[in-house]
């Protein structure tokens, strides 16, 4: 897997329609707009850059395969994987939502 320039394209994009004019963030006023403006600019320098990234390294962190009922079984045996790896957007987000998280299931 490697990130891509058009996630960042659709971040900034995001970004500058959700930024209102005024100093409140979200409709109840929570968020602080300073902070989204240095992200904006942040964001608009590495894309001006033409930087690529690093591409994603992916951690498994645990695979389970369950028991099948045996051949007549109506329980699909499935195996199960759980991978983890540090976001493109690491750099945009709070540290609890840096390192994504997913599972691979296969038949």
């Amino acid at each position: 897997l490697k990130p891509t320039m058009p996630f960042l394209d659709s971040l900034f994009k995001a970004m500058v329609n959700v930024i209102p004019s005024s100093s409140q963030f979200f409709h109840k006023g929570y968020g602080d707009l300073e902070h989204a403006k240095k992200l904006q600019s942040l964001l608009l320098q590495r894309l001006a850059s033409g930087e690529k990234g690093a591409p994603i390294q992916v951690r498994w962190t645990s695979q389970e395969v369950p028991e099948s009922g045996g051949w007549f079984s109506r329980r699909p045996r499935v195996l199960t994987s759980t991978g983890h790896f540090l976001s493109p957007a690491a750099d945009f987000l709070p540290q609890e939502s840096k390192e994504v998280e997913f599972q691979l299931i296969l038949p």
